[in-house]
């Protein structure tokens, strides 16, 4: 398994986030974040490319997430990331997790896995 390299400015708050760090289920780790954001290492795999296919994989993703893992807020921090704080205080769980998928397919969040088996 691959350890994890801490990547600059990945899940701070404000202007300068570069992604949000996101577990699923399972426990396995990824880095959502902007195409422009995506950090320059060689060893980044591909991103998933399944929730370009149709949003209801990742809605999957981000509704399946690990309980406690992740931060409470984890939905909030990635419409604030995607789309500012204003509208993520304006919608609901399951309205988070809809422009969040949609925003996946068409392609403006990558989620880069950062665990390999």
């Amino acid at each position: 398994m691959m350890e994890f390299v801490t990547y600059p400015e990945i899940g701070v708050a404000g202007e300068g986030c570069k992604g949000i760090l996101f577990y699923c289920q399972f426990g396995h780790k990824y880095l959502i974040c902007h195409p422009v954001d995506k950090p320059e290492d060689p060893f980044l795999p591909l991103p998933r490319m399944d929730v370009w296919c149709t949003p209801s994989y990742g809605r999957q993703l981000l509704s399946l997430r690990h309980p406690w893992r992740n931060d409470a807020s984890v939905l909030a921090q990635l419409v604030s990331y995607l789309s500012g704080e204003r509208l993520a205080n304006q919608l609901d769980e399951y309205d988070m997790i809809t422009h969040l998928a949609i925003a996946m397919q068409q392609r403006q969040l990558l989620v880069f896995p950062l665990e390999n088996d």
